[in-house]
């Protein structure tokens, strides 16, 4: 299958050598890389049950794609320069195994909250009004009623930094 690198969190030894085993018959052994496992904000493990491991929480919460991604690329690896602001393309670029870090991550929900209101205000006007318009549906709230340039007003206000009353 062409496999060449597996990049995972850390897995018991037995695992590995079965998988290690199958990558021979697929043609050749892959190469093994061990990412740091992501904890809580209180230093416990992060599950997949827990509310923070599920990308859908982000989204239903209002998270920028592109914030969130740029995010969880730097949990774990630092780019030279410290740089906490990429596109994907330059993350791709500049990703370098070995500087992958040897200790756990910690999700930091105040950096994530910091990244994604740095992608907002890149926005063009017509994505913030989309994305607010798909948040106050998930809320319940039906806007189909209200004339357009009605329900944009309060979206320009607040992108301009007025009080919206």
């Amino acid at each position: 299958m062409g496999i060449t690198h597996v990049i995972r969190g850390r897995i018991i030894s037995a695992i590995r050598r079965s998988t290690s085993r199958c990558s021979a018959r697929w043609g050749g052994a892959a190469k093994y890389a061990h990412i740091p496992l992501i904890l809580n904000i209180d230093g416990t493990k992060m599950s997949k049950r827990d509310k923070g491991a599920s990308l859908m929480t982000y989204r239903e919460e209002g998270y920028v794609p592109a914030a969130l991604v740029n995010y969880l690329c730097l949990l774990g690896w630092s780019p030279k320069g410290n740089r906490e602001k990429m596109p994907l393309a330059e993350v791709i670029e500049a990703f370098d195994l070995p500087q992958i870090l040897r200790h756990n991550a910690r999700f930091d929900l105040t950096k994530l909250i910091w990244l994604n209101g740095e992608y907002v205000r890149e926005l063009s006007d017509e994505r913030f009004f989309d994305l607010s318009i798909e948040a106050l549906r998930r809320a319940g709230l039906e806007i189909g009623n209200y004339p357009a340039d009605y329900v944009r007003q309060p979206w320009r206000r607040a992108r301009e930094g007025e009080t919206v009353r």
